[in-house]
C-alpha cells in the first residue's frame, strides 16, 4: 500500500503485545522523493511491552502536571508529593 502511493518505509520495527512472539509492527513511512535513497530499518523489539510499561511509570509523572486542562483549566496542575 505504502509503495503503490509512491511512499516509502523509513523504519518497521517489529513488536510482541505482551506475548512472546513478534506478531505485529510499528511503520514510519514517507513520501519516497523525501528519503529517495534510504533502506528501511526493520529492528525486531521483543520487550516492547516492557519498554512500555517503564515509559508509562515515568510519563505519568509529568501527564499529572496537566490534568487540569481535562476539567477546562489552562494553567498546569502543581505536583504533590
Amino acid at each position: 500500500m505504502i509503495t503503490r502511493n509512491i511512499g516509502a518505509v523509513l523504519i518497521q520495527e517489529i513488536v510482541n503485545w505482551g506475548c512472546d512472539q513478534l506478531i505485529d509492527c510499528l511503520t514510519l513511512f514517507s513520501r519516497r522523493e523525501t528519503y529517495p535513497f534510504t533502506e528501511p530499518i526493520r529492528p525486531n523489539n521483543p520487550v516492547f511491552m516492557a519498554e512500555a510499561k517503564l515509559i508509562q511509570s515515568f510519563q505519568s509523572h509529568y501527564s499529572a502536571l496537566w490534568s487540569g486542562q481535562q476539567t477546562g483549566s489552562t494553567r498546569p496542575v502543581a505536583a504533590t508529593a
